[in-house]
């Protein structure tokens, strides 16, 4: 972990010394634990400035807990977070001590010493709204839509078991789960914190060497949308994405099998088309799609797997006389990326594709629908319904 701006004396006197001494003095305690030393009250300016430096240089030695936040202070000081944390200041009407030249990362930490618990939430949202790739489960279609109350939903202490329960069989230790609920854009977000697989490391200091055994913590997202009555889950392993499927269903509506996973997306419109699968005239705010890569398994081959790379793939395929590179006939495609050009802008957002379920979008919110209705109308979402499908 590395602290970054604030290891540097020219940028902690632009924060201040009455901020910084706040910040560091609630945890007092942490650092006598460690038999660390803050600067002291009367030593000068110049000298503060420096030993506190000093020990931010070595973040190995700090509490673990001055360590977190200082990452949250930092996370939420980048133009993205920033503006995230301004909003959020602006909605509670929150009174902060702040001049007009006041730094991101002064304006977090006035907001922890004002708040924790509402930088901490920021900081949930902020990192979950960067992920951009979601495996979509929706209603079984033999499931009745069920109406959400009390006597539907299990409590959350029982979903917790029953990732205990799981995660316990699986190697992941025993009681780990911790649940963190929070509102996003009327959707319901999940932030499920487990135990992950045990893990042995060696490290040396001061000339010896000892070997470290611990389990590592890790972060799973489930995001339930009531309105369309669906799951959006990023897990990186299968089985962790199954059970979220089932725990979830059971949680929500008292049935494991509510939700199935859903087969959203298809490539096939790019072997039945080709290039012409990439016309985007009927497509309000998109100027062009380009092909950029292209991913094909050969099941026949012992599933032989082949990539088609370039700034664009039909162009950069086709033969003389201006015809194209079919896509061979026995190929499965597996993964295509796309180069949107949107808008006014120059850059253009690379979304990836990989049949059946999984989409992965820049997070950039105005974007995202222009992008599904693309992929409605050119046939790459197989439900005629083009709201149904979520971009992650």
């Amino acid at each position: 972990m590395n602290h970054g701006r604030f290891t540097e004396c020219c940028f902690l006197r632009s924060i201040g010394r009455p901020v910084l001494t706040e910040f560091f003095q609630r945890f007092e305690p942490e650092f006598a634990a460690r038999n660390l030393t803050l600067p002291a009250a009367e030593v000068s300016d110049e000298l503060f400035f420096a030993e506190l430096g000093r020990l931010l240089m070595s973040p190995e030695g700090l509490p673990d807990r001055v360590n977190e936040v200082l990452h949250e202070i930092q996370e939420l000081s980048t133009q993205e977070g920033h503006e995230r944390l301004r909003a959020a200041i602006g909605r509670q009407g929150m009174q902060l001590p702040l001049g007009e030249n006041a730094t991101p990362e002064e304006v977090a930490l006035r907001v922890w010493l004002h708040s924790p618990e509402l930088l901490v939430k920021q900081y949930s949202e902020h990192r979950f709204s960067r992920l951009n790739a979601f495996v979509h489960c929706e209603r079984d279609t033999d499931c009745l839509p069920l109406q959400r109350n009390a006597e539907k939903q299990a409590n959350e202490a029982v979903l917790v078991a029953h990732l205990d329960n799981w995660f316990g069989a699986n190697d992941r230790g025993k009681e780990t789960v911790l649940i963190e609920k929070f509102e996003l854009n009327g959707e319901e977000w999940y932030v499920i914190r487990h135990g992950d697989t045990y893990f042995r490391s060696s490290r040396i200091e001061k000339r010896k060497v000892e070997v470290v055994h611990y389990r590592p913590a890790k972060d799973d997202l489930v995001v339930y949308n009531p309105q369309r009555d669906e799951l959006r889950i990023n897990a990186k392993l299968k089985g962790e994405r199954e059970l979220y499927r089932a725990a979830f269903g059971q949680y929500l509506h008292g049935f494991e099998n509510y939700f199935r996973v859903r087969e959203t997306y298809c490539l096939e419109p790019l072997r039945e088309l080709g290039v012409e699968s990439l016309a985007c005239g009927d497509i309000p705010g998109i100027r062009k799609v380009a092909l950029t890569e292209l991913e094909m398994i050969y099941p026949k081959r012992r599933n032989f797997a082949t990539r088609w790379r370039g700034e664009d793939v039909f162009e950069d395929n086709a033969l003389p006389g201006g015809m194209h590179l079919p896509i061979p006939a026995q190929a499965k495609l597996t993964e295509a990326e796309f180069q949107f050009f949107v808008g006014n802008s120059k850059k253009p957002l690379k979304v990836k594709v990989c049949p059946p379920n999984v989409i992965r979008v820049p997070n950039k919110q105005w974007a995202v629908q222009n992008v599904q209705d693309w992929l409605a109308a050119r046939g790459f979402i197989r439900s005629t319904d083009a709201t149904s499908a979520v971009a992650a």
